[in-house]
């Protein structure tokens, strides 16, 4: 077994790889706001996990193919007095460790990336929908506005708090179709910005970064 000092850097060790698979997702998916309590037992959870498996594959490897690091059965055997004579093979199996566990971390973000549904429930539509896009596109917005005119731009920034004052802000090149019209005229303008109490729906078309809009 595991001697308690081992098991306490092993919690240590996992709040690293917890804290690192909730940065990824919040950088590819705006997570829905928790108590500082709830955020603490998810980074937990997830660090133990990753960090519980990193250890067991450590602990099924043969120690003569990995001298380096700690040797668990001599551990076990010999307490505090091996951990005081091998600082250096502790310090190589936590950083072994660390790693392995961050790595998972990483990965569990990329699987569930690419399994994640498309359907969010709640109140985080605006967020979701305007803010997700594929790595290297740009989202463009038709806005279709309550008297009928359509606004089509590149979004610039939108205020994604849910408040009576989101607004969505558009850039060059604009353009508005006029609820009688059939084409669009592009405006010579470079920012406009629409509050929500205007909009009745919101289309979002991802394109190319170095795509011209409207081609």
């Amino acid at each position: 077994m595991v001697p308690g000092s081992g098991l306490a850097l092993l919690a240590l060790l996992a709040l690293v790889p917890g804290w690192l698979f909730l940065q990824l997702r919040r950088r590819h998916a705006p997570l829905q706001q928790s108590a500082g309590l709830g955020q603490l037992l998810e980074v937990l959870a997830v660090g133990l996990a990753t960090t519980g498996i990193a250890g067991v594959v450590l602990a099924f490897l043969p120690h003569r193919w990995v001298p380096f690091l700690v040797d668990l059965q001599a551990w076990a055997d010999l307490g505090g007095s091996y951990a005081t004579a091998n600082p250096r093979r502790i310090l190589a199996t936590a950083t072994v460790l660390l790693v392995l566990a961050s790595l998972l971390a990483w990965t569990g973000d990329r699987v569930f990336r690419r399994q994640r549904t498309e359907l969010y429930l709640g109140p985080g539509a605006w967020v979701h929908a305007l803010r997700e896009r594929p790595k290297g596109t740009v989202p463009y917005l038709g806005l279709a506005l309550q008297d009928g005119t359509l606004v089509e731009g590149l979004m610039h920034s939108c205020s994604l708090e849910a408040s009576e004052t989101r607004d969505v802000a558009l850039m060059a090149p604009i353009r508005v179709t006029p609820p009688t019209a059939t084409e669009a005229n592009t405006v010579d303008m470079q920012r406009l910005v629409v509050p929500e109490r205007e909009i009745r729906y919101i289309t979002v078309l991802h394109l190319p970064e170095a795509s011209p809009a409207g081609r």
